[in-house]
C-alpha cells in the first residue's frame, strides 16, 4: 500500500490493514461557520436509517451492512481461511441478525501470486474439519451440574485469547489456571485479573474477549443460568 497509495505515512515498516469504510470505526464530521463536530456514523443511522438504507431499513434496523477494507500480504504470509456461519446460526448462537460475507477484489498482485478456489486435490474434508476446530487457539469443556440445578459451567482453555458470547446471560467467572488475564468489552471496557480472582460479566454486554497475560495457557471457569 505504501508503494501504490499516495499521502500514506513511508516511514512506517508496513500497511497490512487499512479501514476504509467500517462505520463503527469512522465519524461524521459537521462543519460550520469555521466550526467541526464530530459524531458517531451510529447517530446517522438511529436518526436517518430509513433514509440511509431504504428498502432494506427494515431488515438492518440501525446496522449498516457494508464496508470496505484493504489487506496488504506482499512479502507476508498467506490469507488466512475464514468460514462463516450461516444467518440462522449467526442468530441462534450470536445474537446477530445477519451474518458476515466476504469477497476480495484483487488490486495488485506479485508474479508467483496464486488464488484457490475451493479444495486443493489432496486436502481431506474430515482432517480439515478438525484442524479448523482444534485452531480457533481454545477449547471448551462443559462441567455439567446436576440435573435439577439452575446454573451450569463451562471451562474454558486457551493460550492466546477466547471470544465469548454471553447468549443474554449472566456469566460469573474466575482464572483458575495462570498468572493474569486482561477482559475486553465491545464498549472499550477494559480490566485486568489475576490468579483466582472473580469477575462478572452481564447480559446486556452481549460479548466479551478474554486475553491471556500468562504463559502458556490459562484457564477460565464460567458459571452462568441454564
Amino acid at each position: 500500500m505504501k508503494n501504490k497509495i499516495d499521502g500514506l505515512n513511508k516511514a512506517v515498516p508496513n500497511y497490512a490493514w487499512s479501514f476504509e469504510l467500517i462505520v463503527p470505526e469512522n465519524g461524521l464530521v459537521i462543519e460550520s461557520s469555521g466550526k467541526m463536530l464530530e459524531v458517531s456514523f451510529d447517530c446517522l443511522m438511529f436518526q436517518e436509517s430509513q433514509a440511509v438504507m431504504g428498502r432494506h431499513a427494515a431488515q438492518f434496523g440501525f446496522d449498516f451492512p457494508i464496508r470496505f477494507d484493504f489487506l496488504d500480504t506482499f512479502d507476508g504470509g498467506n490469507l488466512s481461511v475464514q468460514c462463516h456461519p450461516r444467518p440462522e446460526y449467526m442468530k441462534e448462537h450470536f445474537g446477530e441478525d445477519f451474518t458476515q460475507e466476504e469477497t476480495y477484489y484483487i488490486l495488485d498482485a506479485g508474479d508467483d501470486a496464486t488464488c484457490y478456489l475451493g479444495f486443493q486435490g489432496d486436502i481431506v474434508p474430515e482432517n480439515f474439519e478438525k484442524e479448523l476446530q482444534e485452531g480457533p487457539d481454545w477449547k471448551l469443556y462443559h462441567l455439567p451440574t446436576h440435573e435439577k440445578h439452575t446454573y451450569d459451567v463451562h471451562r474454558y482453555h486457551f493460550n492466546t485469547e477466547a471470544e465469548i458470547n454471553t447468549d443474554d446471560k449472566l456469566h460469573v467467572l474466575s482464572l483458575v489456571e495462570g498468572t493474569s488475564i486482561r477482559v475486553q468489552t465491545p464498549y472499550g471496557m477494559t480490566e485486568r485479573f489475576s490468579y483466582a480472582e472473580t469477575f462478572v460479566i452481564p447480559a446486556a454486554a452481549g460479548s466479551y474477549r478474554i486475553i491471556n497475560e500468562s504463559e502458556p495457557e490459562v484457564m477460565v471457569v464460567k458459571a452462568f443460568m441454564k
